[in-house]
């Protein structure tokens, strides 16, 4: 139940809280299903002056941004596999969560949209979402983005214990390996 086509910011402001110039992911480009989903995106990183002041003199984007790029993935992809896990316990059968989700963009009537945007529907009534915490984060920086470069997201769920997920992250740019580690998410709820 995997998905390999391209999924922009329309999908992912309906998942995630975050908006420009806070949303550090532009695409969605795959995502595998199952007991250990694995997500990866990207972001292309067009100038500084968005998100950092004037005064800092660094080339680079802030590493700290490409973390918190890597934790909206890594909820990202938590929250598709909320909406797998819902539609599995619906016992409704489907080929691919990439179908579903253009099915969700294109605003069908079906069954199964109307599961989904039911379970979208009520993550918006709550005060908070019920995934998007970062417990934690252990990560190793071995390089930058700079503008004009795009920073490309890879994220593998290793193990859910209840509401906390532990997932392994990386970074690339040009194919380069500029951070890596493991991040834990928490929701309140399963």
């Amino acid at each position: 139940m995997d998905f390999n086509c391209t999924f922009d910011q329309s999908l992912i402001t309906l998942l995630l809280p975050h908006r420009p110039p806070f949303l550090m992911v532009d695409t969605i480009t795959f995502y595998d299903g199952g007991k250990t989903p694995s997500l990866s995106a990207r972001y292309a990183v067009l100038d500084r002056g968005s998100v950092c002041s004037a005064e800092e003199a660094h080339d680079h984007w802030p590493s700290m941004y490409v973390i918190e790029g890597l934790g909206q993935c890594c909820n990202l992809m938590i929250v598709i596999s909320v909406l797998e896990k819902n539609l599995v316990q619906a016992g409704l059968e489907f080929n691919s969560m990439g179908e579903i989700l253009k099915r969700l963009m294109n605003d069908e009537t079906d069954e199964i949209t109307k599961i989904l945007k039911s379970v979208l529907i009520q993550r918006l009534k709550e005060k908070h979402s019920t995934i998007g915490f970062v417990g934690s984060a252990e990560m190793e920086i071995t390089g930058y983005a700079r503008p004009g470069q795009t920073v490309s997201y890879e994220t593998q769920l290793n193990q859910a214990y209840g509401s906390l997920y532990y997932s392994t992250v990386r970074a690339y740019t040009n194919n380069d390996l500029i951070a890596s580690g493991t991040m834990v998410s928490a929701s309140r709820k399963n």
